[in-house]
């Protein structure tokens, strides 16, 4: 398509006030100046584009381009679409955590620059840490300030479709699982135990159990109580609000 031609079809999509035409006409036209390494217009062609609908535009626009993929079986989202206005002087981090973060958004911003040398910027990054240092904070910054929607997986709605049970049902099988050496007393119930369960990993539950078993055992029976779980799982909440530093005084 020729550059007369991107311009008839903005005109016309603004005419017709066709938002997604002229999005998709606008792209086509950056990239196209893109191909020419004219690079200082065409971001800032990219930056008004993005910059001048707002969030609610940008989440509406990104929705409608990209359908959103959903459980086969009950129909839940798989994933989240959240957009966020927040500056990067809200992070509290080290100084060379936050130099990273500001090295992997000028990259981004940059990436036509990059592709003139045959370069190209960062796209995968791995936060890591304990809760509450900021992982979660630092991609909303990054998609705040790239002005970019951020996705957000749902882990559970993703085991329910993909391996055809529900996580309810899979942290029951991981229960009966790592209770399979020693013998369950009558008043076991595994249904409450996993309702109890809420939000923990599977090793987090195998560490749940294992102290289970560790207390009746220690209590001199041969079989596995409700009261053994509960405890556990008392033990097992007590540590990690010593852990994040949740505990009162």
């Amino acid at each position: 398509m020729t550059t007369s031609d991107l311009i008839k079809q903005l005109f016309l999509s603004f005419h017709d006030k066709d938002s997604e035409a002229f999005f998709q006409a606008a792209r086509t036209y950056i990239e196209h100046e893109k191909r020419k390494k004219h690079t200082i217009i065409a971001k800032e062609l990219e930056k008004a584009l993005y910059t001048t609908n707002g969030s609610s535009d940008r989440e509406k626009r990104f929705k409608n381009t990209v359908p959103i993929p959903r459980d086969t079986e009950k129909g839940f989202p798989l994933l989240e679409i959240q957009n966020f206005d927040i500056s990067l002087d809200s992070l509290l981090v080290s100084a060379e955590t936050k130099q990273q973060l500001e090295q992997i958004i000028r990259e981004f911003k940059d990436a036509d620059v990059f592709a003139t040398y045959n370069l190209t910027n960062k796209r995968k990054i791995l936060l890591c840490g304990k809760p509450g240092t900021g992982k979660t904070f630092s991609a909303r910054i990054v998609s705040s300030v790239l002005q970019i929607p951020l996705v957000y997986v749902r882990f559970d709605s993703i085991i329910s479709s993909y391996l055809g049970e529900t996580a309810s049902n899979l942290r029951k099988a991981l229960f009966e699982f790592y209770l399979r050496p020693i013998k369950k007393a009558s008043d076991i119930n595994l249904q409450k135990a996993v309702s109890m369960t809420q939000g923990l990993s599977p090793a987090d539950i195998k560490m749940v159990t294992e102290e289970a078993m560790k207390l009746s055992i220690l209590d001199s029976r041969h079989c596995i109580e409700q009261k053994d779980i509960e405890d556990a799982l008392k033990k097992f909440s007590r540590r990690e609000k010593v852990k994040n530093n949740q505990m009162g005084d």
